[in-house]
């Protein structure tokens, strides 16, 4: 077994006398230490069991795969002016030529008398 570093090393003074002190790892590195969930009533280990969230019917590890949450339909009533500008200007955002315009526009904006 190959030895392992010290995570911490220093010194620790006590009076005029200091004592060099290092941290070493209580496990090796290749070993994992790992409890299990156990039912404090029986004693036995607890397993979890994928479920469809929809059916609620067990789902096997060869039917598993990941992927993202489509995104919720939006409610049409709930659109004010507010969020129709953030789409304007989300929709801008990277936009080279929109963005040119509009830093022109700001420029004549702070030139412009009050």
């Amino acid at each position: 077994m190959a030895s392992s570093r010290p995570s911490w090393k220093g010194y620790i003074k006590l009076a005029l006398v200091s004592y060099p002190v290092a941290l070493w790892p209580a496990t090796a590195p290749g070993e994992r230490v790992a409890f299990r969930q156990i039912n404090r009533k029986t004693g036995n280990r607890i397993r979890h069991q994928s479920v469809d969230e929809a059916t609620r019917e067990p789902v096997e590890a060869r039917d598993k795969g990941k992927g993202y949450r489509p995104p919720r339909p939006r409610d049409g009533a709930r659109r004010g002016k507010s969020l129709r500008a953030r789409e304007r200007t989300a929709t801008r955002r990277f936009n080279a030529a929109w963005l040119a315009q509009e830093r022109v526009r700001s420029r004549a904006r702070a030139r412009q008398p009050s």
